[in-house]
């Protein structure tokens, strides 16, 4: 197994050159935490953003030197939630760098999301399985079963499934109600499709194809869902993989391969988007994974953007909070 590396690498906290303070009144504000230099936490209030005028580069960011695999959230208790390549795995660690097993009994994971009752699910690429982990116990159970290479993993309104099946012949998106155990396609057709997240009003669904680029597929009144549609390809930006939204309704795309972080109005035509970031690796072998926002618990902020390349989670403060999540709900 790899071995567990954690470390805080760098708090960096000056602003690149460039970057436009967001300090316009609104009323869009957030409760978050911030960071003292010895990694401590405290309660702030988040400044205020305006949605009509976002920073175009991070105002500050921070380098975490933990070893992910494909994915990762963030829990109520304060928590990342993360396995590591091989290891069989999944672990827990607050802001602190404080280490916890949650649960021994998990193997290739791909997609990690964490439910309305603390629980979380992941996508078992190699056995075909989305599986839920029981934080309490430790516990791992089959949820679905006979699945063509679940990959990416979403959750939505009342703990439903958003999930991503990769393997040939099967690639498409699906959704699953854990409390009937209905499963419904979204959308078929794809080549790879390798990221999901859900808007904020839970009618849109962004799918990053690996080679294709970003659909969004819209829920139709009736609850059904429209075809697909192409939103974003543009040339040179590489793969895609993780997409996330703000809390003004943004949508944000990393790069597979590049690890640029760009940001774009998906309801603006014609489209365009703000490179916000081109993250650089100092490894041989990186592939740029995942991101997401904080949880606003144990220092995890909610305006900040967590990016992995899979080696390290470079922390990147936008100045915007995230939309809502699942663990919202939670004390």
């Amino acid at each position: 197994m790899r071995p567990l590396i954690l470390g805080l690498l760098l708090n960096g906290c000056e602003e690149p050159a460039g970057t436009t303070p967001v300090t316009s009144p609104t009323t869009d504000t957030a409760t978050a935490q911030t960071t003292t230099a010895s990694g401590g936490t405290t309660t702030r209030e988040t400044l205020p953003y305006d949605c009509d005028d976002l920073a175009d580069a991070p105002l500050s960011m921070q380098t975490f030197n933990i070893q992910t695999t494909e994915d990762f959230d963030f829990d109520a208790s304060g928590n990342m939630v993360f396995a590591q390549w091989g290891g069989g795995t999944l672990f827990g660690v607050d802001y602190n760098l404080n280490v916890t097993i949650i649960s021994a009994g998990v193997h290739d994971t791909r997609g990690i999301s964490v439910l309305e009752d603390g629980r979380i699910v992941i996508a078992f690429v190699g056995s075909g399985t989305v599986g839920v982990v029981d934080p309490a116990t430790g516990s791992n159970t089959n949820l679905i079963t006979g699945l063509g290479g679940p990959n990416a993993l979403e959750v939505g309104q009342n703990d439903v499934i958003y999930f991503s099946e990769t393997g040939l012949g099967t690639e498409r998106v699906r959704q699953f109600n854990i409390q009937t155990q209905e499963s419904t396609l979204v959308a078929d057709g794809f080549s790879y499709p390798n990221g999901l997240v859900i808007n904020e009003t839970h009618d849109v669904l962004y799918v990053s194809d690996t080679t294709d680029g970003v659909y969004e597929v819209r829920r139709n009144a009736d609850g059904t869902w429209a075809d697909k549609e192409l939103l974003f390809a543009p040339s040179g930006f590489g793969s895609y993989d993780a997409l996330e939204v703000d809390a003004c309704g943004n949508l944000y795309i990393l790069g597979f391969t590049s690890g640029q972080v760009a940001r774009f109005d998906p309801d603006v035509r014609p489209l365009e988007y703000t490179v916000l970031a081109q993250l650089q690796s100092s490894y041989d072998a990186f592939l740029w994974n995942a991101m997401h926002w904080g949880s606003d618990r144990g220092g995890w902020r909610r305006d900040t953007l967590y990016v992995t390349d899979r080696h390290q989670i470079f922390a990147l403060e936008l100045g915007v909070p995230g939309k809502a999540q699942p663990v919202d709900s939670m004390p």
